[in-house]
């Protein structure tokens, strides 16, 4: 056997016992600590509200306007049923602003009509007539139909101007 493992251990003497807490802080940096992650707390959860409000306005107002345009709220996945159903709204509002005798018009028509350039701009009224040909064009052809645009955005910056309200509008509500 090894003779230094037959030794006792010995503590050193005196012994010093547990350290000594660190001193108490003092209670207003707790409290303002406290009040500064309450009030950070505050900020987010009120930027989150806002958020939230505004997402579901936003949802409200683009359902809003799909029911004005006519368009239901879930498009069916077929390009040619989509281009039918954004042709019956564009001629919708069309009729609604012009009388019920443009529901029957021609693209043509349409094209040759001055007061459709007039409450769009030459420009726009040829965006519309061409997008109501594309739609014709995929009712009435057997070939491949072509993908239809975006249809809340590109129908409201296209007939925006033609509701029979068109004018100025508010976005704030008058309390």
């Amino acid at each position: 056997m090894n003779p230094l493992a037959t030794a006792v251990y010995v503590p050193p003497r005196p012994n010093p016992g547990p350290e000594p807490l660190p001193a108490p802080q003092s209670p207003v940096v707790a409290i303002t600590l406290s009040i500064a992650g309450l009030a950070l707390l505050a900020v987010t959860l009120a930027a989150l509200l806002l958020s939230l409000r505004r997402r579901a306005r936003r949802r409200r107002i683009r359902a809003e306007r799909s029911a004005r345009y006519g368009l239901p709220r879930v498009l069916p996945e077929s390009p040619r049923e989509r281009w039918i159903i954004f042709s019956r709204a564009i001629r919708r509002v069309l009729a609604e602003r012009f009388g019920a005798s443009w529901r029957a018009k021609t693209n043509e028509e349409m094209s040759d009509a001055p007061e459709l350039a007039e409450a769009l701009g030459t420009r726009r009224a040829e965006e519309l007539i061409d997008l109501l040909r594309q739609a014709d064009r995929a009712k009435f052809a057997d070939s491949p139909v072509p993908k239809p645009p975006a249809p809340l955005p590109y129908l409201s910056k296209l007939v925006a101007a033609l509701a029979p309200e068109a004018g100025a509008r508010s976005r704030t509500r008058g309390k």
